[in-house]
């Protein structure tokens, strides 16, 4: 299917596009949490913890595939790619969808991984290709607001797709969501990638590129600190069905409620971004994320003493300021 681009996006339209290619990544993993335990009633899974794989499976193949989709995107550009990477999202739904036992879900999960890779890399690559500096720093912490709000809506959307239809269903909705977004890319997204940046396919230029990389003591540091951050992250929300709705508090159906009042705390720090932050450049964001790390520990260790005196759910607000951090 060829796409033609009449006229590109202005702003606004851009921020929302982006955001809604950040989108398919949330999506994937918050509308897919009410689901577990169909899925675990289906399949006959004896350990609940193996549920944790629809979740570790989809990161290893979003992974894995980051550095493919990065060199392929400097040498075709970045549209090519990343629609690419959308039909293969499309694909693994289309698996998940018809997936006769827990294998082939799980295989179904990991070619969407593959797929997401994309939307993860060159969303970034398209806010890159048309802005720089502060500018850049203001968009993407727009981005970044309005991608935030799926995670509101998308536990309950799991939820409301498996009470009428069931469980399958949530990958039908990730299918539908993924062909919407090759369309609306696909007709309104120009080639950010200017001609005369695009490079040939070279191992030796890719080699030397991770060896520039790995001796960058700053860059190594942040990677390493971004990787343990998101390890905690990706820790939390595999195993938050267990923690909330069946095994310690027994939320049952208020679970997607309880996600969803969790996630608008998310947003505060991309507005505190754009207004703290921006002004101050690479200072401010290096002041911000130090304070915000020193602060995580503290609120980690309040909530695991409240964990441990009650298993009642009047403190949860706590969790605001952690999950913020």
């Amino acid at each position: 299917m060829q796409f033609v681009v009449r006229k590109p996006p202005g702003q606004t339209e851009f921020i929302a596009l982006v955001a809604f290619v950040m989108a398919m990544i949330s999506l994937s993993i918050d509308n897919l949490l009410p689901a577990f335990a169909p899925i675990r009633r289906e399949f006959v899974i004896g350990s609940a913890n193996d549920l944790q794989l629809i979740v570790t499976v989809y990161m290893v193949g979003s992974g894995l595939m980051q550095i493919v989709y990065g060199t392929l995107s400097d040498v075709v550009g970045r549209r090519p790619t990343l629609l690419a990477g959308i039909l293969l999202y499309a694909i693994g739904a289309g698996i998940g969808m018809v997936a006769h036992d827990y294998q082939q879900l799980l295989a179904g999960r990991l070619v969407q991984g593959m797929g997401a890779a994309a939307a993860q890399v060159l969303s970034m690559a398209l806010i890159l290709d048309r802005y720089s500096g502060r500018e850049m720093a203001r968009v993407m912490s727009l981005v970044f607001m309005v991608f935030i709000m799926v995670p509101v809506i998308a536990p309950a959307l799991g939820s409301v797709c498996i009470a009428l239809w069931g469980w399958r269903s949530v990958f039908a909705s990730m299918l539908l969501m993924s062909v919407a977004v090759a369309v609306w890319f696909g007709l309104r997204m120009p080639e950010t990638l200017h001609p005369e940046h695009k490079r040939a396919f070279s191992l030796q230029r890719i080699g030397a590129g991770i060896v520039t990389t790995l001796s960058h003591r700053g860059t190594v540091g942040y990677g390493i600190a971004i990787a343990l951050m998101m390890g905690c992250l990706m820790t939390y929300v595999s195993s938050s069905q267990q923690i909330f709705e069946t095994e310690v508090y027994g939320l049952g159906a208020w679970f997607p409620q309880l996600l969803a009042a969790l996630q608008p705390s998310w947003a505060w720090p991309s507005l505190l971004t754009r207004t703290w932050c921006v002004p101050w450049a690479c200072t401010g964001c290096r002041t911000c994320v130090c304070c915000c790390l020193c602060c995580s520990p503290a609120w980690a260790v309040r909530l695991q003493w409240c964990g441990r005196a009650s298993r009642r759910c009047w403190y949860l607000p706590a969790c605001w300021p952690r999950y913020s951090f």
